[in-house]
């Protein structure tokens, strides 16, 4: 469980700005 979460952070963190700034963009239309 560990590594796996540590393996998923690393992805996330490796895609990072445009992971986020998806996010940001997916809250922010439904209003």
């Amino acid at each position: 469980p560990d590594s796996d979460r540590f393996f998923s952070y690393r992805r996330s963190r490796h895609c990072g700005e445009a992971d986020y700034g998806r996010q940001l963009s997916a809250i922010a239309i439904p209003g």
